[in-house]
């Protein structure tokens, strides 16, 4: 299992940049779009942030909540040609911590929908050749080497707004061992004992 995080330093809050780019696009009036996401409090704010977000610099954003099942069946039963996600609000977080279950599954052009969860139909050829590498690096040091080009890649790229990650603080008594506590905050219990 190969553990790799770089911080990154986050996209500047530049409203008037994103009109420009927008009228750049051929929108300089924006453009109306869907956001989906589940239908729970957490995920409804973070939506309605978004659409506030957006209409700031003229885009129109419809929210639209649903029940989880219905929304996975959406999104991951339609092939590139017949989706109709624009937008998903969701978080992800790989629990093993391990480098390909955050890039594999999410960026490469192998895992469209419904073959995996590229719900941003993302392809860069270079992301998805370093991807093989990396699975086929038996050296963990050449493996952190190419996920960090990816990492990087992806990060130019954006094929999702990356929003932010929760800051998860664990703890157990000194006394409980087995505990395994991974970087997104789950905690694994299978082994653990009173000592």
């Amino acid at each position: 299992m190969t553990q790799y995080y770089s911080e990154q330093s986050g996209y500047d809050y530049d409203p008037e940049k994103a009109k420009a780019l927008l009228a750049e696009a051929g929108y300089p009036e924006g453009f109306e779009a869907e956001i989906w996401g589940e239908n729970d409090s957490e995920t409804m704010k973070g939506m309605q942030f978004i659409q506030q977000q957006l209409a700031l610099v003229g885009i129109k954003v419809e929210v639209k909540s649903m029940e989880g099942a219905t929304l996975s069946d959406q999104i991951n039963s339609a092939t590139p040609e017949d989706a109709k996600i624009q937008m998903w609000y969701v978080s992800w977080s790989p629990s093993s911590g391990d480098a390909d279950g955050a890039t594999k599954g999410l960026f490469s052009s192998e895992f469209f929908p419904p073959a995996g969860s590229n719900t941003a139909y993302y392809k860069n050829d270079n992301v998805d050749k370093w991807i093989m590498d990396a699975n086929k690096s038996v050296d963990p040091e050449a493996a952190k080497s190419i996920y960090a080009d990816i990492q990087k890649q992806i990060w130019e790229d954006a094929p999702w707004a990356f929003l932010g990650v929760d800051q998860v603080i664990t703890g157990k008594r000194a006394y409980l061992e087995g505990v395994k506590a991974f970087p997104d905050g789950s905690i694994n219990v299978l082994n653990a004992e009173i000592k």
